[in-house]
């Protein structure tokens, strides 16, 4: 087992390299009061995954040149294995004392910004002080040392010549190295959200690994800038200053003071699964009916195409943009509002429940940068449930049993999400006895699953005192192509339900104002805190007169109003469905969604 033994050293080395640099990162950038044992354990704590990740890289490279030097029986074979290990180590030594000193300036983590500012070398060195040199200095030293008595104690012998077990072995570890390496075998792969676990921006920092953080972004470096057309910033400021006027925009519910918000978001769901919005009779009835009695919004629609660009939307009035999702981008989510810290900052207790994984896609980074938002996931429900899972995680039946007994415990007032998830392709839910035919029958099965989950849960929760004193929203994180295949940009896949419900609620209405995610989190503030925050420059009141609303697809943008619908595409720069077919709305429409989808880049851009 010398191979095995070999890797664990590997790995023994690379994580005290981490530990000492990350040390060291703490004692110069945070606080006094923000590195206390407690602290300092969940940094590290917190830390492991990016560190057992970034590690696997280095181990494997190693990994790769010992067991190609043993195939060929080359007599240098040990000599290699320690050079490369050495050269790593001094480049991470580099990247990571280069980042606790830079960090001191720029508040933010080492990423491509640092080759931005090397192709200006004089006013990059400008700012370096003699303290920094020294620091760096004593930096150096100390991690120095640590290399080299680590790589002494890892490879303090010469390599013999294994034998073919010992490099078959070898061989099987070296490959199965990968699956730490990328986090996992499932559905969702290790992102910087990970290490975010606190509303201390530092400490998250402190937890994220230099070299995963430097890497990431030089892989991503395309989409660190977005550019999706050439017009000007000013053009594109001042068109959304006089799209986003709030000329109209009043409260007009009048809900009661400190009004509790439960804010139920349906994985995967289209309007036209929904009879009350035009849709297929008989797959919800349970929502039809609450819609019928609270205010239905027929013409809303969802901002982007995945479920991490339809939640980023939802709780921070952000919109979507093509190809990329903000929330791999941790540092820019965290300077957006977010409605959970708007919540707590008004005295509100607040909850995210999800039976799944929040790791995909990082969308724990929306609640992890959140402030006080407790997270109920599906470690959560696991220990609640008999731990029935489909694909995606505790099926919704469960998740909304559980939710009822959670909300009883919140203390009011209260905001609380429920994110559902058994409604997601491939539909995979427990046997029901309900029964569809054709084509979208599995879409309708699974939607109708969702529904009754969804009446468990409003009929239980109605039945308790705090019902009367509550706003419950339904609506979906983005809409789907099904029933009926409907094209992936057609503005019909983006309508998705909005339905007001709860005791608060007095008389049922339908709004058919256009709206979308963009606009909902601007609307609670304004109708339930009377606070609208001034950050979310992409929001409306759903109550405005002002009519329209935008979404993103992967590679384009489509507009809707009153009169009119675009889809724009911006690869090929061409429109792929109008209506009506006017060639002066055709320009028009082309300029205006040009004018908002690299306004909505450049905010993007300068985010940090």
């Amino acid at each position: 087992m010398k191979s095995l033994w070999l890797i664990l050293r590997l790995y023994g080395f690379w994580f005290a390299v981490f530990w000492v640099v990350r040390g060291l990162f703490i004692a110069f950038n945070l606080h006094p009061e923000e590195r206390g044992l407690v602290d300092i354990w969940h940094i590290y704590k917190n830390a492991f995954a990016l560190d057992l990740s970034s590690a696997s890289y280095f181990v494997i490279l190693t990994m790769v040149v010992v067991l190609i030097g043993q195939a060929v029986r080359w007599i240098h074979t040990f000599f290699a294995a320690r050079f490369i290990t050495v050269l790593l180590a001094i480049l991470y030594l580099i990247i990571g004392i280069a980042d606790l000193r830079l960090y001191h300036y720029w508040g933010f983590k080492l990423d491509i910004t640092l080759f931005r500012f090397l192709e200006q070398p004089t006013e990059a060195m400008a700012s370096v002080q003699g303290i920094d040199i020294l620091i760096g200095l004593v930096a150096g030293i100390i991690t120095g040392a640590i290399i080299w008595l680590g790589i002494r104690f890892i490879l303090r012998h010469q390599l013999t010549q294994w034998n073919w077990k010992n490099s078959l072995i070898g061989f099987f570890l070296t490959v199965l190295l990968i699956i730490p390496m990328r986090g996992g075998i499932g559905v969702a792969t290790i992102g910087l959200s990970s290490a975010y676990y606190s509303t201390n921006v530092s400490q998250n920092h402190a937890a994220v690994n230099t070299f995963w953080n430097l890497t990431y972004s030089v892989l991503n470096r395309d989409r660190t800038n977005i550019v999706l057309s050439d017009s000007p910033e000013d053009e594109n400021e001042t068109f959304r200053q006089q799209l986003y006027s709030h000329s109209s925009d009043t409260a007009i519910l009048d809900l009661p003071e400190k009004t509790n918000v439960v804010l139920i978001v349906l994985e995967s769901f289209t309007a036209r699964l929904i009879e009350a919005f035009g849709g297929a009779d008989g797959v919800t009835p349970n929502l039809n009916r609450y819609a019928a009695e609270g205010l239905i919004f027929t013409n809303f629609y969802s901002s982007g195409d995945r479920s991490d660009k339809g939640l980023s939307s939802l709780y921070t009035g952000f919109p979507a943009l093509p190809e990329v999702s903000i929330t791999f981008y941790p540092d820019k989510v965290q300077a957006l509002p977010n409605l959970y810290s708007t919540f707590a900052n008004h005295g509100y207790s607040t909850t995210f429940s999800y039976g799944g994984d929040l790791e995909f896609a990082n969308i724990s980074t929306l609640f992890k940068t959140a402030k006080s938002c407790r997270i109920l996931d599906e470690e959560h429900f696991s220990a609640t449930t008999d731990n029935i899972k489909g694909k995606w995680g505790i099926h919704d039946a469960y998740v909304m049993r559980q939710s009822i007994k959670d909300i009883q415990t919140i203390s009011e007032p209260f905001f609380s999400s429920i994110y559902t998830l058994s409604s997601h392709e491939p539909f995979d839910i427990p046997e029901i006895h309900q029964t569809f035919e054709g084509d979208n029958a599995k879409c309708y099965k699974a939607a109708w699953y969702t529904d009754s989950c969804l009446g468990i849960f409003l009929d239980s929760f109605r039945k308790t005192d705090k019902w009367k004193r509550t706003l419950v929203i339904i609506t979906a994180d983005h809409g789907i192509r099904q029933p009926d295949r409907v094209d992936v940009c057609h503005p019909e896949k983006y309508r998705i339900p909005l339905v007001f419900t709860g005791g608060v609620i007095q008389h049922p209405d339908t709004i058919t104002t256009i709206s979308s995610h963009t606009d909902l989190p601007y609307t609670i503030g304004q109708e339930v805190l009377h606070f609208t925050d001034q950050r979310m420059l992409y929001s409306k009141s759903l109550f405005s007169d002002e009519s329209f609303a935008y979404y993103f697809y992967q590679v384009g943008c489509g507009r809707i109003d009153d009169s009119t619908a675009l889809v724009f595409d911006f690869p090929t720069q061409k429109v792929f469905y109008r209506e009506p077919k006017s060639w002066l709305l055709y320009e028009d429409g082309k300029r205006e969604i040009n004018w908002y989808a690299q306004s909505v880049a450049d905010h993007f851009n300068h985010l940090r």
